[in-house]
């Protein structure tokens, strides 16, 4: 026998509460990694910017006056900490959420995947950006830039390998422009998340301190779905039996036709002739 609807609503109310509980932890947690994230993510857009001027494209960065790579330097720093401050935006929808009692766990798990989804558009952007700062220095030149980061971010999102070392992306760039003994890659700087995490283990401890906290959350929400669909289809059935009612006029027409099959039958087995028998119909 199946669930009655107040124990279904009993369910579904205890498995809000238990969504409400994990989301006070991830709270927590997701607060703890975008603050560590911002900081990893500021120190190594300067990790890279060193690099990139001083491994890939040194002479470049040397043509540069004092006061020109100052001024780079400190485009670097100001968007990191611009990069930072919208990592803080993101959690807007998670610590604006009422979790004290319940929640529904699909929709703390709707925030929770936006949230993921919005921290690898925001390093997406800042990969843009400090590149476009080298491309404005002089320090490289990437015609297509727009292009390649493009495509790079289909090849992670189809979980691909992007970058060899990380942060950095190594290719071949509008290669019909260049003349063939000087084909070389570019290098430009490319950050992920992923990335982030291998680099700097600090920010690995708080991933890692997600991962039951999301497991758990959708396992939750799982069982949530379910009771949900049970607890529909009860609705509909005590709605259907609420609304059906007998009606004597069928009630009647279906007691006056089994009794004209009754006394036909009756009649048939008192006759000689059996009604069914076309021979002895046609003598």
């Amino acid at each position: 026998m199946g669930a009655t609807l107040e124990q279904l609503s009993q369910e579904l109310g205890a498995l809000r509460t238990a969504a409400a509980a994990v989301g006070r932890d991830l709270r927590q947690v997701l607060t703890e990694y975008v603050q560590v994230l911002g900081r990893s993510l500021s120190r190594q857009l300067g990790l890279s910017g060193f690099h990139l001027c001083t491994q890939v494209y040194p002479e470049a960065f040397l043509a540069l006056s004092v006061a020109e790579r100052a001024a780079l330097q400190q485009n670097i720093q100001t968007l990191g900490h611009q990069l930072s401050a919208s990592l803080f935006e993101i959690l807007q929808p998670l610590t604006s959420l009422d979790l004290e009692t319940a929640v529904d766990p699909s929709s703390l798990l709707e925030i929770w995947e936006t949230m993921e989804t919005d921290m690898i558009e925001i390093l997406r952007t800042g990969s843009r950006r400090i590149n476009e700062q080298f491309q404005e220095s002089q320090i490289m030149k990437v015609k297509s830039l727009d292009k390649l980061l493009a495509l790079a971010a289909e090849a992670q999102d189809a979980g691909r390998s992007v970058t060899n070392p990380p942060h950095l992306l190594k290719a071949l760039v509008d290669p019909k422009d260049l003349l063939e003994e000087n084909l070389e890659p570019v290098v430009v700087i490319y950050l992920q998340i992923a990335d982030l995490e291998f680099t700097h283990s600090e920010l690995m401890s708080w991933r890692q301190k997600l991962r039951p906290l999301r497991q758990k959350l959708m396992q939750v929400q799982q069982t949530y779905a379910q009771k949900q669909e049970e607890h529909l289809t009860a609705e509909a059935i005590a709605a259907w039996r609420a609304s059906w009612t007998d009606t004597p006029f069928l009630n009647g027409a279906f007691s006056s036709g089994a009794s004209l099959i009754k006394n036909a039958l009756n009649e048939a087995s008192e006759s000689d002739d059996d009604p069914l028998d076309g021979g002895a119909m046609g003598e």
